[in-house]
C-alpha cells in the first residue's frame, strides 16, 4: 500500500497503514483575540469561550476500537509488534527507522489580510519536529506558497472553497503533507483528514489552520504553534494529541 507508514507512536495514537483521508476532529477558538482565551476541555476540539463552531468527528468507542484492528493487522501484515515503549519492532527486536515528512506550506491572504512570514512559518517547523521527534518523525519545509484569494481567505470546513483551494494548491504524494492557512469560519482553530477511510489520493488530504494561530500570531493564548501540533497529529492518525 502506498499510504504513509506511521509506526513509532503508541498503539492508541490509531496511526493507519495504507488507506485514505476523512475529516478530523477540529479545535474551536471565539475569535483571534484574547477574548477567546478560555480553554474548557481537552478533547478532540479546543472549545474555548463563546465558540460557535462544533467538532465535526466526534470518535465513538465502536470507531475507535475499529480503528485499533486496522492498526494492528497493518502491523501484524508487516510482521511488526509494539514494543512496552510504543514502537515499533520487526522479529528481530529493531526499532522501525524514523520517517522523513515533505511539508508544503499553502498561504492563504486577501490583499495584506492573514499574511505570515516565512519566520512564523519557520517557527511552526520547528515546534511540530519537537513535538514528534520523540516518535521517530521528522517534518522538512519543501516549499511555501503565498497566494491572495478573497474567496478562499473566508474559509469554512467542508465548504466547496475548500476543495477548491485544495484540488488546486495540493503537491505530493500521500505521503507529503499540504498545510494550508486561512481565516476560518466559526471560530475554527484548523481541522485536518485522517489518513484512513475514503480515496487515498484524495486532494482534500492535508490540515488547514487558523493563520494567527502560528507562533507569533495574535490568537492568543493558541499562537504558539500547538493547534499545528494538534492538527497535524489527525493527520497522522491521532485521536488525541495531548
Amino acid at each position: 500500500m502506498s499510504r504513509r507508514v506511521m509506526l513509532a507512536l503508541p498503539s492508541a495514537a490509531l496511526m493507519a497503514l495504507g488507506f485514505g483521508a476523512a475529516p478530523a476532529s477540529a479545535k474551536v477558538v471565539a475569535s483571534e483575540s484574547a477574548a477567546a482565551a478560555e480553554c474548557v476541555e481537552h478533547t478532540d476540539a479546543r472549545v474555548a469561550k463563546g465558540g460557535t463552531a462544533k467538532d465535526p468527528n466526534d470518535a465513538t468507542a465502536s470507531e475507535v476500537a475499529a480503528a485499533e484492528k486496522i492498526f494492528h493487522k497493518a502491523l501484524a501484515d508487516r510482521g511488526l509488534q509494539l514494543g512496552a515503549d510504543g514502537r515499533a519492532y520487526d522479529a528481530a527486536g529493531r526499532a522501525v527507522p524514523g520517517t522523513a515528512i515533505p511539508v508544503y506550506f499553502n498561504i492563504i491572504t486577501s490583499g495584506a489580510a492573514g499574511s505570515v512570514t516565512q519566520a512564523r512559518v519557520t517557527k511552526q517547523m520547528t515546534v511540530l519536529n519537537k513535538a514528534f521527534s520523540s516518535a521517530g518523525f521528522t517534518f522538512q519545509l519543501k516549499a511555501t506558497k503565498r497566494v491572495n484569494n478573497a474567496s478562499w481567505f473566508n474559509l469554512g470546513y467542508g465548504s466547496s472553497a475548500e476543495r477548491a483551494m485544495k484540488t488546486a494548491l495540493r503537491k505530493g504524494g500521500t505521503n507529503t503533507l499540504n498545510i494550508y492557512t486561512a481565516n476560518l469560519s466559526g471560530g475554527l482553530l484548523g481541522w485536518a483528514t485522517f489518513p484512513f477511510d475514503g480515496n487515498a489520493g484524495d486532494k482534500m488530504d492535508g490540515v488547514v489552520l487558523l493563520h494567527s494561530s502560528l507562533p507569533g500570531g495574535s490568537a492568543a493564548p493558541y499562537n504558539l504553534g500547538d493547534t499545528g501540533t494538534h492538527e497535524v497529529g489527525h493527520w497522522m492518525g491521532l485521536w488525541h494529541t495531548f
